[in-house]
């Protein structure tokens, strides 16, 4: 029995503490709205309750009578139908919009398959005396867990890490680590390592996210000027790219007849609209009330220059309008003067579109 609490210990002791520091820390940390807050404090409390689970199947284990058969049996149900529970958290977390319906059809199936196990073994079996046995479809928690996993890393990779490299290998590592341990546990019978991963990865995740809300203009999802600073550095007078500099026209009139919260979300349609006329290789920041910048990694400029026009006439369908300057920023060149070169380009269109009106 020393040996077996020794193995709880040493196994557990630290995913749980972290876990309440991680606990502490969502409570007070203001960057997040509070359903965000809510959903990490209730994937946190999740792990934590998994974590105990673990803790007493393993503990169960060593006796082979009722009623311990029964209590395992409860222990692997919830191993087994709680196991998608994380990503879908984590992607509600990242997805301010509400999910459809049909997203949680899996996880429902999965639930009632591990339902039908106590009786029928199909997923899992806890024979009388406490040994334990799996079903034909033993795979499917195992494959539901993973489609919330792809689903959470195609969800955020495309919403909060467009075109940050670093971010989306920071993410897809984490994610691998989830589905090692899972393998290891499947395959080869380690104890405690799903849960305790788990307990590793959402402090990760969270401090990705938190990584974001400093980078990430809160009403538009582009880029802000936090951002736009650093990427500056990294670009002037090393690296030659494509800037292009964006101003939507009358804005001023727009809050005046309509109101701020029109406005607002005139500001958000304007940039999912330049986001879906873009290639992946540009990045839009917002650097003022409405005025934003694309820089693109792409050294074809009239390639670039097409997708803002096709952008322009969009925009116009959907009651919008903008003008921009555009031009290659050559390593040569004092950023700064650049910047003010763009400008005048920019205002020179704005003038051209005023006079074609």
């Amino acid at each position: 029995m020393e040996q077996i609490i020794r193995t709880i210990i040493y196994c557990n002791a630290l995913p749980i503490v972290l876990l309440v520091i991680f606990l502490v820390l969502v409570r007070y940390n203001p960057l997040f709205n509070r359903r965000q807050s809510r959903l990490f404090t209730l994937a946190a409390c999740t792990v934590l309750f998994m974590i105990f689970v673990v803790i007493f199947d393993y503990f169960f284990t060593y006796f082979r009578y009722q009623p311990f058969v029964s209590f395992r049996t409860i222990t692997t149900f919830l191993n087994f139908a709680f196991s998608p529970l994380i990503p879908i958290f984590l992607d509600k977390i990242s997805n301010q919009e509400k999910s459809k319906w049909y997203i949680y059809v899996p996880f429902f199936i999965n639930t009632g398959l591990c339902l039908l196990s106590i009786v029928n073994g199909v997923i899992f079996s806890i024979g009388p005396t406490n040994g334990y046995g799996r079903g034909i479809l033993f795979f499917v928690p195992f494959m539901t867990t993973l489609f919330y996993i792809l689903v959470l890393f195609v969800r955020s990779s495309y919403r909060y890490l467009r075109s940050r490299f670093s971010e989306r290998i920071f993410l897809m590592v984490t994610i691998c680590l989830l589905i090692g341990s899972m393998v290891l546990e499947i395959v080869y019978y380690y104890l405690f390592f799903v849960w305790t991963t788990v307990a590793i990865t959402l402090p990760l995740y969270y401090l990705l996210l938190n990584i974001n809300q400093s980078i990430i203009d809160p009403l538009t999802r582009s880029y802000n000027r936090l951002m736009y600073n650093k990427d500056i550095e990294r670009i002037d007078g090393k690296k030659k790219c494509i800037v292009a500099l964006l101003d939507i026209n009358n804005f001023k009139l727009v809050n005046d007849n309509y109101g701020h919260d029109f406005g607002d979300k005139y500001l958000i349609n304007f940039v999912s609209l330049i986001n879906h006329s873009l290639p992946s290789t540009s990045s839009i920041y917002r650097i003022g009330g409405d005025e934003f910048i694309i820089i693109s990694k792409t050294s074809d400029l009239e390639k670039t220059a097409n997708h803002l026009a096709f952008a322009k006439k969009e925009a116009l369908k959907n009651d919008m309008d903008f003008s921009y300057g555009i031009d290659m920023y050559m390593p040569n060149q004092e950023f700064s003067e650049f910047i003010k070169h763009i400008d005048q380009l920019m205002y020179q269109n704005k003038k051209k579109d005023k006079e074609g009106k």
